[in-house]
């Protein structure tokens, strides 16, 4: 999905019962729908009266999501749980945003701190590398700290999200993936030590750099012990467009091998087409929300190997950003899911 560039322009048996979607298909049904959605909160999103989170979590209800995953709870000087003080509603946005989940029957899961220069600061020698996930680990702690002050104890409150997307490139060379590999276990143990029962996620792509095999292998190595619960493939149908038998392929081996870890393994589905950006063009990046056609043989691939599919993201498919094009996309989805997933 290369969440990072749209930054840059701007499970399951091992869950607890009380996690589980209460619908998620088995691979192999008829109807692959999606079972939920990312959502990247922003400082727009902070205005939202509890009116609008109510009608945003209707339309989820309506497109029969079960999950919602907050991409980030921290971005810069903006968090979910700070109140503006120049704003009409001092009450921290997580509150609005997770009542209202509440109220329509689907939990959230809370990423953590997202660093807009991640990209850059990972390509750094490992000395460097070593010294900025100290620091990101620290600002995580504190964040997770608060988070569970502030909404430890809410029903809707599902599980973690680690920011963290891992590509096949960077982590091939061994001193770095070590060091990533102490970085995750560190984090997930902070999280554990404050939070035992809760699940954490984590997410990442492929460029097709490393063979089905390679890759499967890379992610057991890199989440031994780290207490991560489920992994995020994301399909790279926004950005960079494969085969939906290929998409098979690298989710065949990330099964077995995530099976053979005690882990459970999700797909995110991206409902995007890049319009903008590198490697098309040197502007800023844009995309557009994917045609259903070209979105129904992702859920297919996708379900063969998951009943967790996340799309990404709700600014694609539903009014969060007010884009026709969205609301055309998530008419099509629902009239789509009415005929039965044809």
């Amino acid at each position: 999905m290369r969440l990072r560039l749209l930054l840059l322009a701007l499970a399951l048996s091992l869950l607890p019962a009380g996690l589980q979607p209460a619908a998620a298909q088995t691979p192999g049904e008829s109807c692959p729908r999606l079972t939920g959605l990312f959502l990247q909160p922003l400082e727009a999103h902070r205005a939202w009266s509890r009116a609008d989170w109510t009608a945003f979590f209707e339309e989820l209800a309506a497109m029969r999501m079960e999950t919602l995953v907050l991409q980030w709870s921290g971005l810069d000087r903006f968090t979910v749980i700070d109140a503006d003080p120049a704003d009409s509603l001092p009450e921290p946005m997580i509150h609005r945003l997770l009542d209202a989940a509440e109220a329509a029957g689907i939990r959230v899961w809370i990423g953590l701190v997202y660093d807009p220069d991640y990209w850059t600061r990972i390509q750094r020698e490992a000395e460097q590398l070593e010294v900025y996930l100290r620091r990101h680990l620290l600002a995580n702690r504190e964040l997770v700290e608060r988070l569970l002050n502030e909404a430890g104890g809410h029903p809707a409150f599902a599980g973690w999200y680690l920011t963290e997307e891992i590509e096949d490139v960077t982590w091939q060379d061994a001193e770095k993936r070590a060091l990533l590999r102490t970085h995750l276990q560190a984090l997930g143990a902070e999280i554990r030590s404050r939070d035992p029962q809760r699940p954490i996620a984590i997410s990442g792509f492929t460029g097709a750099r490393l063979d089905p095999a390679a890759l499967a292998a890379l992610w057991r190595e890199l989440l031994e012990g780290s207490a991560v619960d489920l992994l995020l493939l994301q399909d790279g149908f926004g950005v960079q467009p494969m085969l939906p038998e290929d998409l098979e392929v690298y989710l065949e081996a990330l099964d077995r091998e995530t099976r053979a870890a005690g882990l459970r393994l999700g797909v995110v589905t991206e409902l995007f087409t890049q319009t903008g950006g590198p490697p098309l063009d040197e502007d800023a990046f844009a995309a557009e929300p994917a045609s259903l056609e070209r979105i129904v043989p992702q859920l297919r691939a996708a379900a063969a190997w998951s009943a967790l599919r996340l799309g990404f993201s709700a600014e694609y498919a539903t009014s969060a950003a007010g884009r026709p094009s969205a609301a055309a996309l998530q008419r099509r989805y629902l009239a789509w899911l009415g005929e039965g997933c044809p």
